[in-house]
């Protein structure tokens, strides 16, 4: 209903287990890592629980397309299985052929073929079973006697429950103690932090084909957090209803307001369903009217594609106003016999692959979280450490960049310089850049001390701030902090809360 108002390709809050959609938080990459690791070392067993719509579901779908090529997996989503229907469900998504009504015994047989074939050729075997609170005791010893197939060295067959948090419950009991005690790795997926909410929907809408001109305010997304206590499904059900009563005020701006009204329906607290859908109706229309009309008079761009028609018709212009640099350092060294039109180079399909990519990087600190910006094309030069950006294809993992070329990170592992004009054609709009957040970091209006002399620095040296650091937070120094949001894709509210803070140390080289 929404998508072509939007400039959106899908909608970006559907609540199916797309794996393209995948967030990965600091949750999520704890829990990929978990299970990565538990494979690779052939642990067994292991069990990752979280609440409802913790996006457990999502992160099985990630878990295949992560693993190695070598490794064969079994995806079991219904769990309302009986144990030989369990068995049987097992050989059908490793490929094995039933021959007729097959006995218990007939079908761990055919199984335990497999794997020793499996394993002579140096692979693994993987079943993934979702939502296994429901599986009945029965089941769960037969899981448990899967496990017996191994060789005097190692285990065969790796195997991932994943389920509430009830299933820890339930193999607490002591006629379960068997399988407990067989679990060597459990991890938790709690629900994503404030900040990671707002991450979180940009990266949707970002994935959906957003090109950063729709916007949900610093208190839009807090009352978003606190409806949904950070649960990835509940995130979506507010945010989706949100960016539908932003079209019928036909806003891209999502305010506190909007939310607050999605909400009062969620909720069921607003007039009755029948008044409601007159109301809609009503509104609907007017908005169509007035579409058509708009529509004969002005052509809708959007913003994303407007600013870039701009760009490429007028002599690159510099947005942020920078010391003077040496041309050594300016300059990049260029690669030579690149193939550069080429984007399938210097592109992956996944975000896994980048991310790996990435901390082979020297400089690249081996843990910290993910600054989510959505930078205007011409300031990803002063992004001064390499970084992931979503691109047509999929992900690009970003060296260094300056006012004529991008050096990218090719699938090989080398590098190559990219024409901005080229690279701009492929950028979607979402950067990812590695840092260390640092919650404590909030400076507002009226505060003043050393981090406030750490921002007016910054501001002073991109132009964004006329008087001398005095380090007194005021006015000037808010519409500074407020155009460097703007630049830079962040929530535009003027307060220098953790992530911008982080930017403009990470921009202005400025150690904290």
């Amino acid at each position: 209903m929404y998508k072509k108002f939007f400039g959106l390709r899908e909608k970006p809050f559907n609540l199916t287990p797309d794996p393209e959609y995948f967030y990965m938080s600091s949750v999520h990459r704890e829990a990929l890592s978990h299970l990565l690791f538990g494979i690779e070392q052939r642990k067994g067993f292991i069990m990752i629980t979280g609440e409802v719509g913790a996006g457990k579901t999502t992160l099985c779908r990630a878990l295949l397309s992560s693993v190695p090529k070598n490794t064969h997996t079994a995806l079991i989503l219904n769990p309302s299985l009986s144990a030989i229907e369990l068995l049987r469900t097992i050989n059908q998504e490793f490929g094995l052929v039933a021959k007729g009504e097959m006995s218990k015994k007939e079908l761990l047989d055919d199984l335990n073929d497999f794997l020793l074939d499996v394993l002579s050729k140096g692979g693994n075997a993987v079943i993934i079973i979702d939502e296994c609170q429901n599986l009945s005791p029965e089941v769960l010893e037969q899981v448990r006697m899967l496990s017996n197939l191994e060789t005097e060295k190692e285990k065969l067959l790796q195997i991932v429950l994943i389920g509430q948090p009830e299933l820890a419950k339930t193999l607490s009991m002591p006629s379960l103690k068997q399988i407990n005690d067989r679990i060597t790795l459990r991890y938790y997926m709690g629900p994503l932090s404030l900040s990671e909410t707002g991450d979180y929907i940009y990266h949707r809408l970002t994935v959906a084909g957003s090109h950063g001109d729709i916007r949900f305010s610093r208190s839009a997304i807090r009352l978003i957090y606190g409806f949904s206590g950070g649960l990835p499904r509940r995130i979506n059900v507010v945010a989706e209803r949100s960016m539908i009563f932003a079209y019928l005020k036909s806003t891209r701006n999502i305010s506190r307001r909007v939310v607050k009204a999605a909400l009062k329906e969620i909720k069921g607290e607003l007039p009755s369903s029948k008044n409601l859908g007159w109301r809609l109706v009503i509104i609907t229309t007017l908005v169509v009217v007035l579409g058509i009309a708009v529509f004969f008079s002005r052509p809708y761009i959007p913003m994303g594609i407007d600013y870039l028609s701009r760009k490429f018709k007028e002599p690159a212009k510099v947005s942020m106003q920078v010391k003077p640099v040496t041309k050594k350092k300016q300059q990049l060294t260029r690669p030579v016999n690149k193939k550069q039109g080429n984007v399938a180079t210097w592109t992956v399909t996944d975000y896994d692959r980048a991310y790996v990519m990435l901390h082979t990087l020297p400089g690249v600190a081996r843990a910290f979280d993910t600054l989510n910006l959505h930078p205007q094309p011409d300031v990803l030069r002063y992004i001064p450490r390499p970084f992931i950006v979503c691109v047509d294809n999929g992900y690009a993992v970003v060296i260094k960049a300056d006012k004529d070329h991008v050096r990218v990170m090719t699938s090989d592992m080398k590098s190559i310089d990219i024409p901005v004009k080229t690279f701009v054609t492929e950028y979607k709009w979402n950067v990812m850049v590695p840092y260390k957040k640092e919650e404590s970091k909030v400076c507002q209006l009226t505060d003043q001390g050393k981090d406030v002399l750490t921002i007016q620095s910054v501001l002073y040296n991109y132009g964004y701030l006329s008087k001398k650091p005095d380090g007194f937070y005021d006015f000037e120094t808010a519409k500074g902090v407020e155009k460097v949001q703007e630049v830079f894709g962040l929530t535009r509210d003027g307060i220098a809360g953790p992530d911008t803070f982080s930017l403009l140390e990470i921009i202005g080289k400025v150690k904290g």
